[in-house]
């Protein structure tokens, strides 16, 4: 996980600084200044600073927890009244904060067009369509980096939230804290990564190198100190016969746990940087690892040897492997996400660009039919892995704390954290229509 880097080369102005805790309502607040604001001011309500208030982002006819699909083409997903007098066109907010969101890199010897991506065709919504967003949800997010803060199983959603991990049943429509982390939550050591199956889940801290395992149904946990570090990504390792859990952490290790043994630690992989993401294939021959350099890397964990470097051009952020066990993909801070060949490295098989920002969280659908990459804010790419050519984008506002595909892959889910707009996205498969069934 890495440090930001001050830079003050002018192609960078967008990349080199983060503003911290900027949310979409801060953007606003200075949007409304610019010349893409077709609003009127005068109709916007503003507190005794002159700062818009949050009941600007809310339809006066919806003032409740939930925007139910489908939409009309008037209703925005999260309830934003885009294209009142007040507001003004959502094209043009969304035109200001492409030009104006500001990411991180830590380094200036790239720029987009440096690099060819693969071309590819939009999707309008063929893929997924929106069937619900509920801001009773807080998915939170405590790195700005770190977005994997979300994890579906059979017919619930688990997120972190500032006190542990709570979990919401779709069937009761209610949510309730599942893991309790508050006795060990000193010094803002809260939860920042999560995963889970029906049965484990496992979460890691930032601050403490606290690694939680907990039983999804009722919540009982165990926890294990790692020293001083951050434990940026957990991973689930789970057959018939056994469980893992590997923990990807600040300190350059990643390492692999046994939680029906008190969290013992089985094996351990030291690296020379920070690593932020790491994840096994299916068949358990080939650690991928992502971290602070430009090159994320493939190792043996029998031998423990490096396979393979993976050259980006800045930070790599995450990876993915696909379920077949050879295709995999990493992404970095130079907004590509790379799809690989693990039978022919060398070059990447393909290169795919992102709307706004590095893309911070990677899924492969259970099926392998989808990529779902998931960018710092905002946006989530939906590409068909037949050939990438082909990708729905959904659209939206708001810093991603995590992604996750249903396990039966009929849902798709995005953790929004934002204090105003934030809140469970909901799609769900598109059924299609009579006129295309061939009966």
């Amino acid at each position: 996980m890495s440090e930001i880097s001050e830079d003050d080369h002018s192609s960078f102005e967008q990349y080199s600084e983060l503003k911290y805790c900027e949310t979409v309502q801060d953007y606003f607040a200075d949007f409304i200044y610019s010349d893409l604001f077709e609003g009127n001011d005068a109709c916007l309500e503003k507190n005794v600073l002159d700062y818009p208030t949050s009941s600007n982002f809310w339809l006066p006819s919806n003032k409740s927890d939930c925007v139910e699909g489908p939409l009309n083409g008037i209703t925005d997903s999260q309830g934003i009244p885009w294209g009142s007098i007040a507001l003004g066109e959502r094209f043009a907010f969304r035109e200001y904060r492409l030009s104006n969101y500001v990411t991180t890199c830590n380094s200036t010897e790239w720029y987009p067009s440096l690099f060819p991506v693969q071309s590819t065709d939009s999707l309008p919504s063929e893929l997924y369509e929106f069937s619900r967003f509920d801001r009773r949800i807080n998915c939170f997010r405590v790195h700005f980096q770190l977005s994997y803060n979300l994890a579906a199983i059979s017919k619930k959603v688990l997120y972190s939230v500032e006190n542990g991990i709570s979990i919401y049943d779709f069937h009761s429509q209610t949510h309730k804290l599942l893991v309790d982390l508050n006795p060990f939550l000193i010094q803002d050591n809260y939860a920042c990564c999560l995963a889970a199956s029906d049965t484990l889940g496992a979460c890691g801290t930032l601050q403490g190198g606290l690694l939680f395992s907990f039983n999804t149904e009722n919540g009982t946990q165990e926890h294990v100190s790692l020293g001083e570090t951050s434990v940026n990504h957990v991973s689930l390792l789970c057959d018939s016969s056994s469980s893992r859990i590997l923990a990807s952490t600040n300190d350059q290790t990643i390492k692999l746990f046994d939680p029906c043994e008190s969290l013992r630690c089985i094996q351990t992989l030291n690296l020379p940087w920070a690593v932020n993401c790491a994840n096994i294939n299916p068949s358990g021959k080939l650690i991928l690892a992502c971290g602070d350099s430009p090159y994320a890397q493939l190792h043996d964990p029998r031998s423990r040897k490096r396979v393979a470097r993976l050259s980006h051009m800045d930070y790599s952020v995450c990876c993915a492997w696909h379920p077949n066990g050879n295709h995999f993909a990493t992404s970095s801070q130079d907004t590509s996400t790379r799809i690989w060949d693990a039978r022919k490295l060398g070059n990447p098989v393909q290169v795919l660009s992102s709307k706004m920002s590095a893309v911070h969280n990677l899924q492969f659908s259970g099926d392998g039919r989808i990529l779902a990459a998931a960018e710092k804010a905002d946006f989530v790419q939906l590409f068909k892995t037949r050939d990438y050519s082909t990708a729905q984008t959904l659209d939206f506002f708001g810093e991603i704390s995590g992604i996750s595909f249903s396990p039966d892959d009929d849902a798709f889910y995005i953790g929004i954290d934002d204090p105003v707009v934030g809140g469970l996205l909901e799609y769900r498969v598109t059924l299609p229509s009579i006129g295309n069934l061939i009966l």
